[in-house]
């Protein structure tokens, strides 16, 4: 029953993902200069946000150290690095920084 509920879940996740990315492209090409909104809107809440909340079944509660949040807020830019260890690395990376990557 597991291995069905997997399937399901990891079918319909692609499904969103899909479904997404293609709101976000169609509004990119209407919109060019729209994507701020689309990165923090449609990316980061309504894509990330709620595939790890889906897929993991878990409130995200994400603390940044003091130093970190300050390099993010000073628009010098920063460099995200992750090991790569699941296929929710690019949804972690979205859900948790408080700026658009």
């Amino acid at each position: 029953m597991k291995l069905v509920i997997g399937f399901i879940r990891s079918v319909l996740s692609v499904l969103y993902t899909a479904f997404w990315c293609g709101t976000a492209l169609v509004t990119l090409i209407i919109f060019p200069n729209s994507s701020e909104f689309v990165l923090i809107k449609f990316a980061k809440k309504y894509w990330s946000e709620f595939m790890m909340k889906w897929i993991i079944g878990a409130e995200l509660d994400v603390q940044l150290h003091p130093e970190t949040e300050a390099l993010f807020k000073s628009g010098r830019g920063a460099v995200l690095v992750s090991n790569h260890s699941s296929y929710l690395d690019i949804n972690l990376a979205f859900a948790s920084t408080p700026i658009p990557i």
